[in-house]
């Protein structure tokens, strides 16, 4: 089973201030994440960490608690925090693409206008915006705070995606503009 997820952020003390996430200390929220992940994922699955995992300096401790493969998608807090960690997951990447089932998904830690194969229907998930930008296309934000603080599968992407407009093909003629620019 494959699952995606992103902005974790274990270990950032300030980001239950600042995005007022329901957790009384950062303890409540590693727990919480961590138990919640682990009741998702199994040891055999894979999962997708579109960027930004953690703060801190030891965070060893709770990536060997987590389930699954862990491939990391790099976001823009990972890089320079995550140098010891960076060897214990399955891959480091910036911008990557897979298929579920027929679907090709194109998977970065940043929100794309565009994305390889889009204007086919494929997908794109990201993070990075916290739940706050709306969704366009059959792009999805995976962020833990917008899946009940969990890993959200890959049935529920398709399910979720599928059914979506397609984005205009970007290779059409624009409409031609008459004289007066309208």
């Amino acid at each position: 089973m494959i699952f995606f997820t992103s902005d974790t952020h274990w270990d950032h003390t300030k980001i239950i201030q600042l995005e007022k996430r329901p957790f009384t200390s950062i303890e409540e929220m590693n727990e919480t994440l961590i138990k919640n992940w682990n009741e998702t994922v199994g040891r055999g699955d894979v999962v997708y960490h579109l960027g930004d995992f953690g703060f801190g300096r030891n965070l060893e401790p709770i990536r060997e608690r987590l389930n699954g493969q862990i491939i990391l998608i790099c976001g823009n807090h990972d890089r320079n925090n995550l140098k010891p960690l960076l060897k214990s997951f399955g891959a480091v990447k910036d911008l990557h693409g897979i298929k579920i089932g027929e679907h090709y998904v194109a998977l970065c830690h940043y929100p794309l206008q565009s994305w390889n194969r889009s204007h086919y229907g494929s997908f794109h998930l990201h993070g990075h915006c916290h739940g706050n930008m709306p969704p366009s296309g059959r792009r999805m934000d995976v962020g833990t705070m917008c899946h009940d603080w969990r890993p959200v599968s890959e049935e529920t992407v398709i399910s979720r995606l599928k059914d979506l407009p397609i984005f205009a093909n970007h290779y059409a003629e624009p409409e031609e503009v008459g004289e007066d620019g309208a």
